[in-house]
């Protein structure tokens, strides 16, 4: 501090009993604490100091006070995962028995309400429901009670309620409602209602109501509703309504109503109304109602009213009402109503009612009314031969469109036989309508552009004939006159 002049600081008072002469007042008498203002210039030291301490102030007082810090509530610290709850611990190190929230033990643990755990190798005995929803930490043994529940549970576990594997099930597991696995439950898994996993399902599991795999499911299951592997199925599979896969589905599989599977199915499937494969079929499929693929059929295929297959049919296909395929159909199809298949027929195609071809057929084709391969209208120019130049010559075949349609073979009609051309056996009540006929045919009434070999019939009518005709009227359009038109026979050979 910077010490204010002298002159303003108070005289000292005199000592009791003595004057000093010096002084200005007299003796006795108390003085002033301040000197008598008397001129003008006994203030000017004042105001020069008071201009010094403006001009100059202290440091001590020219510092600015510190901020003021805000006040932050510190959160209590969370006790460790060890230390939440009570416990009470019997034990040498880890080995013995914990009572409580005992988190790792060797031995026995019991609890009432697990909130945490670590390890428990040994057996882990849950009197209640879990504290919290994730418990976490393993268990090697046994873990029984209410709800048993920890992140991995290997080996036996038992609740009269679930028992619940956060993150994956290995070993034994029942649970009087469900057994429910986060991630894989591999081994023997009984739920009263559901078995779930959230990634695979591999050995035996069974679910009262479901059986759910969030991916694959391999090895025996069953449920007692619905079945279901999110990406396949693999092994044994059953259901008493449904068994679905989102992938593929391999082994045997059978329910009540519907065996899906979104990719393909391969093996043995079966059920009372519906199998249904979003891509391909191999093996033996049998549905009550349908058979459906939806790109091929190979095997075995029945359903009591369809046998459908957006690609091509190979093997066996058998429907009620209807055989349909796509694309080829190879082998032997038949059904009630009618064998379709949008490209070509080889082998043994029947129909009730009609057996049809969008390109052609090879084999024996039998229908109780029509037998047709590649629809037209009217009759189709035929396909230049080298012996039959004078025929019209047919426009260039589309790209990607059947370039022989026909029909080759036996072919067996109730009511009509249609195809651009027929060759081999042909025999049909009603009406046999074609653009080249080779062969013997049998027909009620024949018409075509072009007929090769023997035909009998009521009527026979060609535009060109190279062979025999037998029946009531005979007409050859390369005939000379008055050769065309004859009764009984006509012939050009």
């Amino acid at each position: 501090m910077i010490a204010p002049p002298t002159s303003l600081l108070p005289a000292p008072h005199a000592a009791p009993g003595r004057c000093r002469a010096s002084l200005p007042t007299a003796c006795g008498r108390s003085r002033a604490p301040f000197p008598t203002i008397r001129s003008g210039a006994a203030i000017l030291p004042i105001l020069v100091w008071a201009a010094f301490l403006w001009a100059f102030p202290s440091p001590a007082l020219a510092q600015e006070p510190p901020p003021r810090q805000p006040i932050v509530e510190e959160e209590p610290p969370t006790p460790p995962p060890e230390d939440d709850g009570w416990g009470l611990r019997l034990m040498a190190g880890d080995v013995g028995i914990g009572i409580g929230h005992v988190s790792r033990v060797i031995g026995l643990r019991v609890n009432l309400m697990d909130r945490h755990l670590d390890q428990v190798d040994g057996v882990n005995l849950t009197l209640w429901r879990p504290g919290r929803e994730e418990i976490g930490g393993r268990v090697h043994g046994v873990a029984a009670g209410l709800l048993p529940q920890a992140g991995t549970i290997r080996g036996l576990g038992l609740g009269a309620g679930a028992v619940v594997g956060e993150e994956a099930l290995d070993g034994i597991h029942g649970g009087g409602l469900a057994v429910i696995s986060g991630g894989n439950a591999h081994g023997i898994h009984l739920g009263g209602i559901a078995t779930i996993a959230g990634d695979d399902l591999r050995g035996l599991q069974f679910g009262g109501g479901a059986t759910i795999a969030g991916q694959e499911a391999r090895g025996a299951q069953l449920a007692g509703l619905a079945l279901l592997g999110g990406e396949g199925l693999a092994g044994v599979q059953g259901a008493g309504l449904a068994v679905i896969s989102g992938g593929t589905t391999r082994g045997i599989q059978g329910s009540g109503l519907a065996v899906i599977a979104g990719d393909d199915a391969q093996g043995i499937q079966a059920s009372g109304l519906t199998v249904l494969a979003g891509n391909r079929m191999r093996g033996i499929q049998a549905g009550g109602l349908a058979v459906i693929a939806g790109d091929e059929l190979d095997g075995i295929q029945a359903g009591g009213l369809v046998a459908l297959s957006g690609g091509h049919a190979r093997g066996i296909q058998v429907g009620g009402l209807a055989v349909v395929s796509g694309g080829d159909a190879v082998g032997l199809q038949a059904s009630g109503l009618a064998a379709v298949a949008g490209g070509r027929m080889r082998g043994l195609q029947a129909g009730g009612v009609a057996t049809v071809a969008g390109c052609s057929m090879e084999g024996i084709q039998i229908a109780g009314g029509v037998v047709e391969a590649h629809q037209f209208d009217g009759l189709v120019p035929l396909q230049p031969r080298v012996e039959d130049q004078n025929i019209h010559t047919p426009s260039p075949p589309v790209e990607n469109e059947c370039t022989t349609p026909g029909i080759r073979g036996a072919t067996l009609a109730g009511y009509r036989v249609r195809a651009p051309s027929v060759q081999g056996v042909t025999g049909v009540l009603g009406w046999l309508d074609a653009g080249e006929v080779r062969g013997l045919s049998v027909a009620g009434y024949h018409r075509s552009q072009l007929q090769v070999g023997l035909s009998i019939g009521v009527v026979n009518w060609t535009d060109r004939l190279r062979g025999v005709q037998l029946g009531l009227l005979n007409h050859a359009g390369n005939n000379r006159r008055p050769f065309r038109t004859l009764p009984l026979v006509n012939l050009n050979l």
